[in-house]
């Protein structure tokens, strides 16, 4: 039996040149159509020749796509046989080429050349040394240039392994839940969004408590069964009086104090106005807002002898140096006063909402509070993103237990998500006990960070260079811009609700 020919392999066609023909192609199809449709429109027909044109056009562009499919399909098997060989071989990279690790913060600066630098000259002075953000999930921005090319992470390719590896859950903290972004300026200018109505009117005239009728200044977008706030009363619209822009509320009990002429009657949805009447106006009122970069920073003193130590110096830096500006930068953003060198924090901003547990149902728990609270920033219009409490409350709530004496929120032996009404839970000293923030976070507020955290050695401190010891410093300059206070809801775990007298 004559031996069988060998199969030659077909060589898939080239994707760039192919793509050039399926553009030059498809340009040309899309002439030819209209083309004929021209031809349709001016005799009722296409000629034969722009007909056979089209048919021939499309099926030389139908074989391309199969043409591209093909070589599509070739590439990906050949990049798996390149997958599977690199297993085999046990390769982490390609060209063995070795992959970084990515580096903690003290192993970036304790490998960066000027700490190489200072310990060859023997003067304990260092060069500032860029470190990624303590808290930041990537890598440097654009821009921020560190001493040790190595430590950069957008440079550090991570190594592969062949099975799936499930990241540990971290600890959230307030930079994971608000917006961070970054700055090149000492200074933050912006429009601070301090209240939102859908409808807005004013009081024409003085109304007085008892009223069941009061008039405004136009009654467009207002009719029957709307809830309509005047100034701090909210009430349902019994009736509108056309021509008279009269509204009548509760019939019973009417406002229950005075208003006087100009008092705000506004409403969070505008109904349709009647044909030939004013439209109704929407209110939304800002004021401008001008922040500026501050500097958190802190430092320790430590021997030449552990300065020298490169393990030692990694566990100064990343248990301690680093982690003392993650609480004093998380303080400021909750409770900043905005005054000197403070941020102007969140709970501290006066256009904040607020919320009490007792003002609640009474059989309300800390759970049913916390779900009221995001409640008030889901009328002003803001989806609750996060929800922050100091550990003892959370733990309160992790402990609650149902009417068969078993808990209701974790199993024992497995613990559970830190998650509260489907919302990310931040549980952290930096509240206080019995005080909680919710609200639309990351609409609501934005850090800008100027300066990431940087590391500095020097010995220039009273009597440190007689006693051999150096000032190890790390630094960062941040902004804290409140866009939308309303955004946010202060809730206080006071007491339980009790009944009335």
């Amino acid at each position: 039996m004559a031996a069988t020919e060998p199969t030659t392999p077909t060589t898939p066609p080239d994707l760039g040149k192919l793509g050039e023909q399926i553009q030059t192609t498809s340009e040309e199809l899309t002439t030819l159509i209209k083309q004929r449709d021209s031809e349709i429109k001016k005799n009722g027909e296409a000629t034969e020749a722009t007909a056979k044109k089209l048919d021939v056009t499309g099926e030389r562009l139908e074989a391309m796509a199969t043409d591209a499919k093909t070589a599509g399909e070739a590439m990906e098997a050949q990049k798996k046989r390149v997958d599977e060989m690199e297993k085999k071989f046990n390769r982490p990279g390609f060209n063995n080429m070795e992959i970084e690790q990515a580096k903690s913060p003290g192993q970036a600066f304790v490998s960066s050349d000027a700490y190489k630098g200072m310990l060859k000259s023997g003067k304990f002075i260092s060069d500032r040394v860029q470190v990624k953000s303590f808290f930041a999930k990537d890598a440097a921005p654009p821009g921020v240039v560190t001493t040790d090319a190595g430590s950069a992470g957008a440079l550090i390719v991570p190594m592969r392994v062949p099975e799936i590896i499930i990241p540990p859950q971290r600890a959230m903290r307030m930079r994971d839940l608000i917006t961070v972004a970054n700055t090149t300026s000492p200074t933050v200018e912006y429009t601070e969004e301090t209240g939102f109505a859908p409808l807005w009117t004013e009081t024409t005239a003085d109304a007085v408590a008892g009223d069941t009728a009061i008039v405004v200044d136009t009654i467009s977008g207002i009719s029957a069964t709307q809830t309509i706030k005047i100034g701090t009363e909210v009430h349902t619209v019994a009736s509108v009086v056309a021509g008279t822009n009269t509204v009548n509320i509760d019939p019973i009990y009417g406002l229950a104090a005075d208003w006087p002429a100009g008092t705000e009657v506004v409403a969070n949805d505008v109904n349709p106005t009647a044909e030939g009447l004013i439209k109704p106006q929407m209110n939304v009122k800002y004021e401008l807002k001008t922040v500026s970069t501050k500097t958190i920073a802190a430092w320790i003193p430590i021997s030449k002898q552990a300065l020298a130590d490169a393990g030692q110096l990694e566990s100064a830096i990343n248990t301690r140096l680093l982690y003392t500006l993650a609480l004093s930068e998380e303080r400021q953003i909750l409770y900043g006063t905005g005054a000197g060198q403070d941020l102007q924090g969140i709970l501290t901003n006066a256009g904040i909402q607020t919320y009490l547990w007792s003002a609640g149902t009474v059989g309300d728990t800390e759970i049913d509070a916390i779900r009221r609270a995001m409640t008030l920033a889901r009328l002003a219009e803001y989806p609750t993103s996060g929800v922050v409490l100091h550990p003892t409350n959370w733990e309160n709530i992790e402990l609650q237990k149902g009417t068969t004496g078993r808990y209701i929120w974790v199993q024992v032996t497995e613990g559970g998500v830190m998650r509260i009404w489907k919302m990310p839970v931040v549980d952290t000293t930096a509240i206080a006990v019995g005080t909680f923030l919710t609200g639309a976070m990351k609409l609501g507020a934005t850090l800008y960070d100027q300066q990431l955290a940087s590391i500095d050695v020097a010995e220039q401190h009273e009597d440190f260079f007689t006693r051999n010891m150096v000032a190890l410093r790390a630094e960062e300059r941040v902004a804290l811009a409140n866009f939308r206070p309303e955004a946010f809801v202060a809730g206080t775990f006071d007491h339980a609700p009790v009944a009335g007298p």
